[in-house]
C-alpha cells in the first residue's frame, strides 16, 4: 500500500491487486472442515492488521470506518490449501480492502500531533456495518479513529 498527495488537490491510496478469498470466506471454510486456526496464526494476523491500521491513521490520516472480515483479503495459494490447510494458514497474508466509506482527515495547523487530529476529528456520519460498529456510531455520537480499533477487535473475536 502506498499513499501520496497529488498537488494538494486530492490524495491517492494505491493498493496491490489481491487474489485469494475474503477472511470471512476463509473462516467459513475452516469451520466447514473443522479446522481450528492456530493461536500463532491469529496473533500474526492481528499484528499485521494493527500495523495496517497504524499506517492508515498515522501516515495517511485515514479512518477506514468499515473494517470487517468481508473487507479483509486473505492472500494465499488456494490449491495448496486444499492439500494442507493448516500449513497454508501460516502463509496467509491479510490485506485491508474496500475504502468506499473511508474518511481522510486533513491535519490542521493548530493540532499538536497527528494523534490529536485523529482523536479529535469530530466526525458524525453514520457509516459501516452494524455488527462491527463502535458504540458511539450506534448512538450517532461524535467519533474518531478508535472506531477502527473497535471493529478490529470484533474481527479478532470471530
Amino acid at each position: 500500500m502506498d499513499y501520496f498527495d497529488h498537488e494538494d488537490a486530492f490524495s491517492c491510496l494505491v493498493t496491490e491487486f489481491c487474489q485469494g478469498e475474503t477472511l470471512d470466506k476463509l473462516i467459513e471454510e475452516c469451520n466447514k472442515q473443522k479446522i481450528v486456526i492456530p493461536i500463532e496464526v491469529s496473533l500474526s494476523w492481528t499484528i499485521s492488521l494493527l500495523q495496517t491500521i497504524n499506517y492508515l491513521h498515522n501516515t495517511c490520516h485515514i479512518i477506514h470506518r468499515d473494517i470487517k472480515t468481508a473487507n479483509i483479503m486473505a492472500v494465499f495459494n488456494t490449491e495448496k490449501f486444499k492439500k494442507d490447510p493448516i500449513a497454508q494458514l501460516y502463509q496467509v497474508q491479510l490485506k485491508l480492502i474496500d475504502f468506499g466509506t473511508a474518511k481522510q482527515l486533513k491535519p490542521s495547523v493548530s493540532s499538536s500531533s497527528v494523534e490529536n487530529v485523529l482523536k479529535n476529528s469530530g466526525i458524525h456520519s453514520h457509516v459501516g456495518t452494524n455488527m462491527y460498529l463502535a458504540p458511539e456510531l450506534h448512538f450517532r455520537q461524535e467519533y474518531n479513529s478508535t472506531v477502527d480499533i473497535w471493529a478490529l477487535a470484533i474481527v479478532i473475536i470471530q
